[in-house]
């Protein structure tokens, strides 16, 4: 294993990786993300504990019977109705305490870590420009797909990284203050629905950053990018909550709000309960489209800038 490993990162792509790994982390950017998650966690999952918030949402999920009110416009007329659901098989207090934990904690993380990540991940390109790192990678066979590749493959490395001291401590702090959970939802919890985001979201930013010259103007996008995903996160929210069904707009969301629905509201909202996980990989399967489409708009500005230089 570490003969493959060895040789993976003797490959030109292998050492990008390997790279942008380390300077990420000594850039100290990642750790400013990871001591802002680690106060938010503390603050976060003891202080709902404490107003009993969590407790009662357990008490609510662990009800056989589970009655809500609903708001119906029909006819140009509103009236409240009462929901009654019974779930298909019985649940067990463990799961129980993992959905409790992704409709309280969970969204206050998803979105912290939607916001920080690209900020301080915005001028992974520029960087390489100001220290003339491009300079030396053009004098080599260096292709700009690979270039590009490798970026977004090292960011993706650090911030995995990143999400296992996450995970880890959230469940942590979970278990000493609400108690136990159940361990391979938490994590599929984490892995279907802030993964693909952590591979996204930030990648889109390197690459809308990566036409900027100095590090200053690229994270200025990095900043409007988060001002941006506040705006898109709320036209998403609000548009299921007066809807109730995804459309198209929904799914195309680079904020991903079919995602955080599924996963931080439907739980405890019927309303919501039409959102399924289907629509959740729909969702990114449409977001790594983007994806593709923005690093090919980045892959031809790049060449075209090398042919003219």
């Amino acid at each position: 294993m570490a003969n493959v490993l060895r040789r993976a990162f003797s490959t030109p792509l292998g050492g990008m990786i390997r790279y942008e790994v380390l300077l990420h982390w000594r850039q100290r950017g990642l750790l400013v993300v990871l001591f802002t998650m680690i106060l938010l966690g503390v603050l976060t999952v003891f202080s709902l504990s404490n107003s009993g918030l969590i407790q009662r949402i357990i008490d609510q999920l662990s009800m056989d019977v589970v009655s809500r009110s609903q708001t119906v416009i029909a006819d140009g007329q509103t009236t409240i109705q009462t929901i009654t659901q019974t779930p298909d098989t019985p649940k067990n207090p463990a799961y129980i305490s993992t959905q409790a934990f992704s409709v309280t904690a969970w969204p206050i993380a998803y979105i912290m870590l939607l916001i920080l990540v690209p900020m301080v991940a915005a001028d992974a390109i520029a960087r390489d420009r100001k220290y003339r790192v491009t300079d030396l990678l053009d004098s080599t066979p260096l292709s700009s797909a690979l270039y590009l590749f490798g970026k977004i493959l090292g960011l993706f490395a650090a911030e995995v990284g990143l999400l296992l001291v996450v995970m880890i401590l959230y469940g942590g702090l979970w278990r000493v203050a609400v108690g136990a959970f159940d361990i391979p939802s938490y994590i599929a919890l984490w892995l279907v629905s802030t993964l693909p985001m952590l591979f996204i979201n930030p990648s889109l930013i390197v690459l809308l950053a990566s036409g900027q010259n100095g590090r200053r103007s690229a994270l200025l996008i990095g900043f409007a990018a988060c001002f941006a995903m506040f705006f898109f996160l709320g036209i998403g929210l609000s548009h299921m909550r007066t809807v109730g069904t995804p459309a198209l707009w929904d799914y195309v969301n680079p904020v991903h709000p079919l995602v955080f629905e599924y996963f931080g509201y439907a739980p405890v909202n019927v309303s919501l309960q039409s959102i399924t996980i289907g629509d959740a990989w729909l969702s990114w399967l449409i977001g790594a489209g983007e994806l593709a489409l923005v690093a090919w708009a980045a892959w031809a500005w790049l060449n075209r800038r090398k042919a003219n230089s």
